[in-house]
């Protein structure tokens, strides 16, 4: 299949980082589109129309109300542990996404010699890292555990973790982890990573203007 290059540009960014609403993607698209493209050479109008023809190609898909609510639900019943790239709560209707055969698409074309590892970090004080080899997995595992240890790991949320890790657990097997929500590694491995949380910032009450004092 071939693409143009305003479509590749965003079939990228999504492929890369995950859906978004319409107008964040189409800006990523002009102003950072994969090389060999270049920064600039891209117009407004190019990259509006190469999402729409992504659509109606199937490659890509803008989320309705029912339909993001049918998959929420389908995933918190799935029993195999999932990584952040199935994290469906920052996902709005109207957000675009990968179609299963986008992902497929750019995973040809960009992900040809990729190892996947991910981790879960849904529990604050709490890493699950994943791996599709003990190798793969033993790497993020002891990249993660640097980060965390010299205040570099950040949440969902972007907020910094300061550690340090207070435990650090063996590679284990797992019958399977989700990368995202087309890519199940099976089987799969898995490592834990315990550390002490950030404190949560304190509300500090503001002094009230002057003249409008309380009692």
């Amino acid at each position: 299949m071939e693409l143009t290059d305003p479509e590749l540009a965003v079939l990228w960014h999504l492929y890369d980082s995950g859906p978004r609403e319409p107008i964040v993607l189409l800006d990523d698209a002009r102003n950072a589109p994969p090389p060999p493209i270049l920064r600039g050479q891209l117009s407004e109008d190019h990259v509006a129309q190469a999402l729409a023809n992504l659509a109606d190609r199937g490659l890509v898909r803008i989320w309705g109300e029912q339909e993001l609510e049918e998959e929420v639900q389908r995933w918190e019943n799935e029993p195999l542990p999932l990584g952040f790239g199935v994290d469906l709560g920052d996902l709005d209707p109207g957000s675009a996404d990968l179609t299963r055969e986008g992902w497929r698409f750019g995973l040809d074309r960009w992900g040809r010699n990729r190892r996947f590892t991910t981790y879960d970090d849904s529990t604050l004080g709490v890493l699950i890292i994943y791996g599709e080899s003990p190798a793969g997995c033993m790497s993020e595992r002891d990249r993660l555990t640097y980060k965390v240890d010299h205040g570099q790991f950040y949440t969902y949320g972007l907020v910094a973790q300061p550690g340090p890790v207070t435990q650090v657990g063996q590679i284990e097997n797992v019958r399977g982890w989700w990368y995202n929500r087309f890519h199940l590694i099976r089987p799969g491995y898995s490592a834990r990573i315990d550390y002490v949380p950030a404190e949560p910032t304190p509300l500090v009450p503001r002094d009230p203007p002057s003249g409008q004092g309380g009692c």
